[in-house]
């Protein structure tokens, strides 16, 4: 017997309605065909900012919560520096 698949329910914000939860899932789908490696959360949340901007509404955030996102998204993006280009070319 084969085990059934079970599929995870996608949690809308609480203001949208069915047109705004099938805008969110294609553009979702299209996020994730385009940008395939950037994490799962950061794509929601700007496609929920982008239909809240297009309804008319600001991001659902106050400075704390944005700061809070901001800084976790900095914390997990690697950071590369390279040498200044006169320590390569003249080994100083």
């Amino acid at each position: 017997m084969a085990k059934s698949q079970t599929f995870k329910e996608e949690i809308y914000p609480e203001d949208f309605d069915d047109d705004d939860k099938l805008n969110f899932d294609v553009l979702l789908a299209q996020a994730l065909n385009i940008y395939p490696n950037i994490e799962l959360w950061i794509m929601k949340l700007a496609i929920v900012a982008h239909i809240n901007k297009e309804k008319g509404k600001g991001i659902p955030l106050d400075k704390e919560e944005a700061e809070k996102l901001r800084k976790r998204y900095l914390n997990i993006q690697p950071i590369y520096e390279t040498p200044a280009i006169n320590n390569i070319l003249y080994n100083e």
